[in-house]
């Protein structure tokens, strides 16, 4: 093998490595917004359903 095709396999190599660490970064992300969002939306229901249910009761 010529130093050209070990260097391309190099180039390779760390092209891939960054791709799996970016894809990682990114589903890490995504999953810490989604609970993030999950979170707020359980909150947000029950704070409506609260609402529903003894906002009748106040007025």
């Amino acid at each position: 093998m010529d130093l050209q095709k070990i260097l391309h396999l190099i180039v390779l190599i760390v092209f891939v490595m960054i791709a799996f660490v970016a894809i990682a970064f990114v589903m890490k992300v995504a999953f810490s917004v989604l609970h993030l969002a999950l979170v707020v939306a359980v909150i947000l229901a029950l704070y409506f359903g609260a609402e529903a249910l003894f906002g009748k009761g106040r007025r």
